[in-house]
């Protein structure tokens, strides 16, 4: 079409020959290099791992991702406090860190709301949002929590731990809430699990049963590491599957 319109315009004296064969010169360059930029989107697209997280810095932010893309994107992903998998599901809120991008599933989210004054377990930023898919790519980071000591517990405060120790003994407060105790010490001196009395519900996991058959076994957990003011260093967990391991 391009070609006629130039033949009718040389037809018609308005475009001498010249004229004609620049014209077509630049059209045939645009056109070149249109298509030299479709293909390499097109190779771009094609070698991207979308589960290999270690490469988002080589993706552009402008690059469009399918549902299904994304959903590869972050399947290895885990949530930073129960190490529960990120996924896309019907119904599913996610959450984002601003600060140093680890994504949450709805209940941890809410957990640190109240018991971490909405400090994420990673970083210890405060600008957690919900996340809505955009079809953009996007930074993520997947957060493997530290396994602690008794010696190096200052330096994991309000951040999503391991342990493993020793279930010396149980305490109850005067609410009902439960204390596995790693050290043999009073309630407020030694090193502890918590567990709060609502979750000891039937159907909860946290029942009290199992976590009196606990004493005496060495487990090992991942949970919230917390300093409070009067009962010194514990561990907040809200699953059972934050207990991860029982010998």
């Amino acid at each position: 079409m391009w070609d006629n319109y130039i033949l009718l315009l040389q037809n018609l004296g308005l475009l001498n020959r010249n004229r004609r064969t620049q014209i077509e010169n630049q059209t045939r360059s645009i056109e070149q290099n249109t298509n030299r930029k479709k293909q390499n989107q097109t190779i771009t697209k094609k070698n991207i791992i979308f589960n290999d997280i270690s490469n988002i810095d080589k993706i552009s932010k402008e690059q469009n991702l399918s549902l299904k893309e994304f959903e590869n994107y972050i399947k290895d992903l885990q949530d930073p406090l129960t190490g529960d998998p990120i996924q896309l599901i019907s119904n599913q809120y996610l959450y984002q860190c601003k600060k140093c991008s680890v994504f949450y599933l709805k209940e941890s989210f809410d957990f640190i709301k109240i018991k971490n004054q909405g400090k994420c377990v990673s970083c210890n930023g405060t600008n957690i949002q919900p996340y809505f898919f955009d079809g953009k790519v996007v930074q993520v980071i997947n957060f493997n929590p530290e396994f602690v000591t008794l010696e190096n517990l200052s330096l994991y405060v309000n951040k999503s731990i391991k342990f493993k120790g020793t279930v010396i003994k149980i305490l109850e407060s005067r609410r009902g809430d439960y204390a596995l105790m790693f050290e043999d010490k009073p309630w407020v001196e030694g090193f502890k699990l918590i567990v709060f009395y609502p979750l000891m519900k039937p159907g909860k996991g946290l029942e009290r049963e199992f976590l009196r058959s606990l004493v005496g076994k060495t487990i090992t957990v991942r949970g919230l590491l917390q300093y409070h003011e009067i009962f010194g260093y514990e561990i907040l967990i809200f699953k059972r599957n934050m207990i991860l391991n029982i010998e």
